[in-house]
């Protein structure tokens, strides 16, 4: 018997499914990161394709083009074709609709997966009535697959995330307070950080800015000022900007560090990043220097005269770092330090053999701690108190493995989207 697959594949209606969803991945795969990830249109044509007989295959298919479309649309969305055209050809020539043979062929049959990683052939399967088994060597792929296709009480879940939302939330936000610039308490939204280090030939700071552009947007970049961090919006792709507070002027494009290396913007003395770190057996430290936020009292009061989509684009902005901001992120690192021993913290070394990535360990991380800064511990950790203290075990790992994904933008490393 000639299974579809040897004899046709559908590449001609994959190829748009298969850009459209590389761009916008679809919910079960935003579950947790992933690397590499392939597309799950891919892998249900295939398994279609493997278990449908090609004969089967042509039957549907000429039934379809009856109406106008093909076999291959019936049987990648699951439908039932049974207008009265096809119904009368159904009847007489006594053939299955699309669902009958998925039923028939994939229903029960075992799908082996030895290398699943983030578990595309596994979910694809499943939809498709397949029994599957998928192994992985890293236990973190078959984590994340596991918590991607196990059932859950979704009321449970709810109620897990309410007691969240009431008992730890208040506290996490409490760190992540600053002013708007007309003096309003706001939610930081994001943090600008940038790397510092001690010049080796004259010992002053050097901040490793790339530029001074933090966003662009309608044709416009908003740019920080390096001398007194005041963020302002001027016309994209300026080249010379004159800072409205203290009167600097600076290239926003033109930063201390591009390619690895770093220029001392004291002396000038030009060095590479990680041939510092192996030099001083040290991490950079770090700045912070913007911030984004979003203020609700701005928000409220500009929607009554403008509206609610504008009143979004007054209420939410970026401003320089000032002492607030500061103060509140050293406050957060003294709460860090009296209760760091009651937290559940990442621990031990980042393994440094094996890498085909040297980050982070050629900028001096050497522990998984040292991903995170005092702040960030200390509301995750916070919050990964209070998930492992959740009864129901399937809620407790995905919220576990949830908390996991949202590292993926609360680390020291991450960049701003």
């Amino acid at each position: 018997m000639l299974w579809h697959t040897e004899a046709d594949f559908p590449i001609e209606h994959i190829n748009p499914l298969a850009q459209r969803e590389a761009n916008a991945k679809r919910p079960y795969q935003l579950l947790h990161k992933w690397w590499a990830r392939r597309l799950g249109c891919v892998f249900r044509t295939i398994i279609l394709s493997a278990l449908i007989p090609d004969e089967e295959w042509q039957k549907l298919d000429a039934i379809a083009q009856k109406q106008g479309i093909t076999a291959w649309h019936w049987l990648y969305y699951r439908q039932c074709h049974h207008s009265s055209l096809a119904t009368r050809h159904l009847s007489h020539e006594g053939h299955g609709c699309a669902l009958e043979l998925i039923d028939r062929y994939c229903k029960d049959k075992i799908i082996l997966d030895p290398f699943m990683g983030g578990g595309t052939t596994v979910v694809e399967a499943l939809r498709l009535g397949c029994s599957v088994i998928g192994l992985d060597v890293n236990s973190v792929a078959w984590f994340i697959t596991k918590k991607s296709v196990e059932p859950i009480d979704l009321n449970e879940l709810q109620k897990a995330f309410q007691r969240l939302e009431r008992t730890v939330a208040p506290e996490i936000l409490r760190w992540y307070r600053t002013k708007c610039p007309k003096g309003h308490e706001a939610d930081v939204m994001s943090v600008f950080w940038v790397k510092t280090v001690r010049c080796s030939s004259c010992g002053q700071k050097t901040r490793l800015f790339n530029s001074f552009r933090i966003a662009t947007k309608n044709g416009q970049d908003a740019v920080v000022c390096p001398a007194c961090y005041k963020v302002q919006w001027v016309k994209e792709n300026n080249q010379t900007v004159t800072c409205p507070d203290c009167g600097h002027k600076f290239n926003p494009r033109e930063g201390f560090a591009s390619g690895g290396k770093f220029r001392c913007e004291h002396c000038g003395r030009e060095d590479a990043t990680v041939e510092w770190v192996r030099r001083t057996g040290k991490a950079p430290d770090y700045e912070m220097f913007a911030i984004e936020y979003w203020c609700q009292q701005c928000y409220d009061e500009a929607r009554k005269r403008v509206g609610a989509a504008s009143a979004a684009k007054i209420a939410r902005g970026y401003k320089g770092a000032d002492d607030f901001d500061r103060q509140v992120y050293t406050d957060a690192c003294k709460e860090f330090e009296r209760v760091k021993h009651t937290l559940p913290l990442p621990e031990g070394d980042i393994p440094a053999e094996g890498r085909s990535d040297p980050r982070p360990i050629s900028f001096g991380m050497r522990r998984w701690q040292d991903l995170f800064n005092p702040r960030q511990l200390l509301c995750l950790g916070r919050l990964m108190k209070a998930i492992l203290e959740i009864e129901d075990r399937t809620v407790r790992e995905l919220m576990a493995v949830t908390l996991s994904d949202a590292c993926d933008s609360n680390n020291m490393l991450c960049q701003y989207h």
